[in-house]
Parts: C-alpha cells; sequence; structure tokens
C-alpha cells in the first residue's frame, strides 16, 4: 500500500521532471495541502484517487513542452556525449569543430534555463552542489599536477615507457567523471535549482580541454613541435578556461 509521504515522494520526482521548477512547486505545494486534509486511514484510496504519480504527473504535463523539454535535455546530453567520445578517440580534431559541442551546450544551458533566474536565491549553493563542486575541483586541480608533472618530467620513479600511459588515464579518467557529473548537473538543473547547471558547463570545459591535451599527445611528434605550438595550444586551454569560468559564475549567481 502507499501512504501520503511515499505517493508525494513519488509525484515529486515526476512533476519536476516534466515541469519547470516554479510550476511544479505550486502544483506539489497544493497537493501537499490536500493531503494534510485527508486522513491517513484513507491512504489505501490514494491511488484510486489521484492515479498513478507518473499518470497524475503525465495528465498535469503540457506535451508541446514536455517535448521541447525533452529535445534541448537531448541536445544537452548529445553536446556532452559527443565531447566524451572525442576524448575516447583523440585525434588531431580541428580545433574550430572541437569546440562546437561545448558552445552549444553551454548557449543551449544560458537559454533554456534563463526564466530560472528570476527566481531569488536562497544561497549561492543549493543544497549537495557545493561538495560535489569542490571534489570536482580538487579532482581537476590534482590532474593538472599531474600532466605538469608528467609534462617537466619530474616523477623520476616512473620508466619513460609509462609517461604517455600515465597521461592518457589520467585525463580518460578525469573525462568519464566529468561526463558522470555533467550528466547529473543538468538532470539536478531541472528537478531542483538551476545552479546545478555550473556542474555540466564545468564538465563541457574539462572534457575538451582534456581532448586537447590528449590529442596532441597521442597523435603528434613531440619532438617536433615548437614552443611556439605549445604557446598556441596553452592560450587555447586558458580562454576555453575563461570562458567556461564565466559560465559557471552566471549560473552560480
Amino acid at each position: 500500500m502507499m501512504n501520503q509521504k511515499m505517493y508525494l515522494k513519488k509525484f515529486s520526482h515526476a512533476i519536476r521532471w516534466r515541469l519547470p521548477k516554479s510550476e511544479a512547486d505550486e502544483i506539489l505545494a497544493d497537493y501537499q495541502e490536500i493531503f494534510s486534509q485527508r486522513s491517513k486511514e484513507k491512504d489505501n484510496m490514494l491511488v484510486q484517487e489521484f492515479g498513478e504519480p507518473l499518470q497524475a504527473a503525465r495528465l498535469l504535463t503540457d506535451p508541446k513542452m514536455y517535448h521541447h523539454w525533452l529535445a534541448a535535455f537531448g541536445f544537452m546530453l548529445i553536446c556532452l556525449l559527443v565531447s566524451e567520445f572525442m576524448l575516447l578517440r583523440p585525434r588531431q580534431y580541428p580545433t574550430l569543430i572541437m569546440i562546437v559541442p561545448f558552445v552549444i551546450g553551454l548557449v543551449l544551458t544560458m537559454i533554456w534555463f534563463r526564466s530560472c533566474r528570476t527566481e531569488k536565491k536562497k544561497s549561492l549553493f543549493p543544497n549537495g552542489l557545493l561538495p560535489i563542486f569542490a571534489g570536482f575541483i580538487i579532482i581537476i586541480v590534482i590532474d593538472i599536477v599531474i600532466i605538469m608533472g608528467l609534462v617537466m618530467q619530474i616523477y623520476n620513479f616512473l620508466p619513460d615507457s609509462f609517461y604517455g600511459v600515465f597521461a592518457y588515464w589520467t585525463l580518460e579518467l578525469t573525462g568519464l567523471v566529468a561526463t558522470i557529473v555533467g550528466i547529473l548537473g543538468l538532470i539536478k538543473a531541472r528537478i531542483s535549482d538551476y545552479s546545478w547547471c555550473s556542474l555540466y558547463i564545468m564538465a563541457l570545459m574539462v572534457l575538451l580541454e582534456c581532448a586537447l591535451i590528449l590529442g596532441v599527445l597521442t597523435n603528434m611528434d613531440l619532438d617536433a613541435v615548437t614552443s611556439g605550438y605549445w604557446n598556441s595550444l596553452g592560450m587555447q586551454l586558458c580562454i576555453i578556461g575563461l570562458i567556461g569560468l564565466v559560465g559557471v559564475g552566471v549560473n552560480l549567481c
């Protein structure tokens, strides 16, 4: 038997996914008020009176608007997965092609969630975002330290043949974490608070930069690369990082 608490929990998940946060909050408030006036002895009649939670949420959803959300979510997810694919299949892709998923994902999040920014924020980091955000930054910093150490060859305890393998798996694992974090951020931005988009944007940024670095390390004769090329790559990474951090800041504020 489904009690009121269980019903509201399932209904909350369904309605928050299918409707924008402000509309979902209003409907949930109405349901909570209705349930507060009902006797708990009637819990066995919940499904008969209100329907299954998912069915009730579906009846309250505008199909056209919901399909628009699914399309936007699909495009944003594709941007993330395309970036992950380029990291898994490192090539010397043209830089302009590599940045396309990053730009599209960034613009889509800004456009789709722009209406949510009219809401008054209670705090910079909604519940649960700060520890995940901090943990992701720590992983990125560790990744940077490892890659810089490998490039400068300061890890004397490693055989020379291990440097490339170590760099490869460091970047690949960082990209995998970024993909998981990005998907989580995108879902939570819909059902909880738009500030979670900051994780998605940071994930796109990290994936792009990892793919750029790995493309150089695996597909070029590093001895033939001039210092000017490294300076150019460093400039590209800085610009991408700056744009990504601005996007993160906009979504947090």
